[in-house]
């Protein structure tokens, strides 16, 4: 079963705390009256119950309110990809597809499904991330994820080199664009529900309005400070860019 974003913030809380704490797996085993494999099993599948939340909160001496409060905050770190895990990667590019949507939240069959492969190709993927040691092979073709998304290439690595230039072309419509070296980029692809979406749109306009709003006070009040002119394009592209580029490698 596929986490979601609040479990995998639970789980993330409860690293950083245990971390923190000086504290391992073991003692909160011995915290929650489990089995030290079961609390493994428990962080890796996030099968938190409310009774379960609480006495991991009360046993570092939180609140539930403090502690989910805490876990709100906590980020998935993304995870960088080895220069020789992208080098296997590469020897089989839409291996890098299914490490998205596996990283993501997407069950092995609804990768499959998504992907459209037959069988002999799809396995040729799950073996390039066997050989990449992101994945570990289960009985009945089952796989426990090592790390999930969102991951990272290595700026000077095979895959920025090999195929950042036509993701880039790929999902801005062939658009030729050599920003300066201070401008911020950031690409990103994300699984949207149609509300999420909405959502995103709407929290974007909202922030360059408060930006453009921002900006006109500070010139009203005649600021002192340098100004930098700043143009910037941002769009949101209903496009499955990876997928689209990698599937046409395969």
């Amino acid at each position: 079963m596929a986490q979601t974003a609040s479990t995998i913030k639970i789980r993330n809380a409860i690293k950083a705390l245990l971390k923190k704490h000086g504290q391992s797996y073991k003692d909160l085993s011995e915290a929650l009256g489990l089995s030290e494999g079961a609390v493994k099993q428990l962080m890796t599948k996030g099968s938190f119950t409310t009774d379960r939340i609480e006495k991991v909160a009360h046993w570092f001496g939180l609140s539930v309110l403090e502690f989910i409060e805490i876990a709100l905050k906590a980020e998935s770190k993304p995870h960088m990809l080895s220069h020789g895990q992208e080098e296997i990667l590469l020897s089989y590019p839409i291996s890098i597809w299914l490490l998205f949507l596996l990283g993501t939240g997407f069950s092995l069959e609804s990768a499959k499904e998504r992907m459209n492969l037959d069988a002999i190709k799809f396995q040729r993927a799950i073996h390039r991330l066997d050989q990449a040691k992101l994945i570990e092979l289960l009985p009945q073709n089952r796989i426990r994820l090592k790390s999930r998304g969102p991951y990272r290439f290595n700026k000077t690595g095979a895959i920025e080199k090999t195929l950042r230039k036509d993701y880039l072309a790929l999902i801005t419509g062939q658009i030729q664009f050599n920003p300066p070296s201070d401008s911020f980029q950031k690409t990103f692809e994300l699984y949207f529900s149609a509300d999420l979406l909405e959502k995103l749109r709407q929290d974007l306009k909202a922030l360059l309005g408060k930006y453009a709003h921002l900006t006109r006070i500070e010139a009203e009040l005649d600021s002192k400070d340098k100004k930098f002119p700043v143009t910037g394009i941002f769009f949101l592209t209903p496009f499955d860019g990876w997928g689209t580029l990698l599937n046409m490698k395969k």
